[in-house]
């Protein structure tokens, strides 16, 4: 059978926000169009977020260096982390993060790790306290997921907690399952131990709703996570 022949096409130019974005769906060159669905998916959102109060000068700067065509300078990073650490407010905090795509982040982890490390700390707590458009929760998700992936014990048990917080608060199943996923049997042993003190310390009875909302809305029993988890989350079973 003969392979159909190509739908020609040209690149899309138009103007308004989602212009780069219809443009980065169709270039010429496949080298330069967006490399899956999912940078897809975060490109848009990364133009829908829309962080409520006002945006401080020096969250503008930062703002407009994250959304350049080329990726900051590694002497960004440093201090981004330390406006975040130490003096950024709630809604400047809320409008890096939101627009702090997946693809920055992996450039972010490859170029400084400690920098990393602390600016994945802060986008963690943002995701965990935060309520999201139900829309956005995967791509945020799949953010959350690149820090864990390139980070250390300490970043990745932080960024198990809004997986869980996020995909049971907002009825999130591809959240919820991300969560299963990467608390399964095949969890690294010390993972697994220093999630069970950050379940202690968050106080166990605030993690049983969202252990019980998981086996509802996914068909999920608790005695499939890894051993250590399942004992602790067995003792919550009412």
């Amino acid at each position: 059978m003969k392979t159909p022949p190509r739908v020609p096409f040209r690149e899309i130019k138009e103007d308004g926000d989602f212009g780069p974005i219809l443009a980065g769906c169709t270039k010429d060159d496949p080298s330069k169009r967006f490399s899956s669905a999912r940078a897809v998916l975060d490109a848009i959102l990364t133009v829908e977020y829309a962080p409520t109060g006002n945006i401080s000068v020096a969250s503008e700067d930062f703002l407009a260096i994250l959304a350049a065509e080329q990726p900051p300078e590694v002497t960004v990073w440093p201090k981004l982390a330390d406006y975040l650490d130490n003096r950024a407010p709630a809604s400047d905090i809320a409008a890096i993060c939101g627009k702090l795509t997946a693809d920055r982040i992996k450039v972010l982890c490859d170029v400084d790790s400690d920098a990393a490390k602390r600016i994945g700390l802060v986008f963690a707590e943002w995701v965990a306290t935060t309520s999201f458009n139900f829309d956005h929760c995967d791509e945020i998700a799949n953010r959350v997921e690149v820090f864990f992936e390139n980070g250390d014990l300490e970043t990745k048990v932080e960024c198990l907690i809004p997986f869980l917080e996020m995909g049971t608060s907002h009825n999130r199943w591809y959240v919820e399952r991300k969560f299963v996923r990467l608390c399964g049997p095949d969890m690294n042993e010390n993972l697994a131990k220093r999630l069970v003190v950050k379940i202690h310390i968050a106080g166990k009875d605030k993690v049983s709703g969202s252990i019980e909302h998981l086996e509802r809305s996914i068909n999920f029993r608790r005695s499939e996570l890894h051993p250590r988890l399942a004992q602790v989350f067995e003792g919550l079973q009412s």
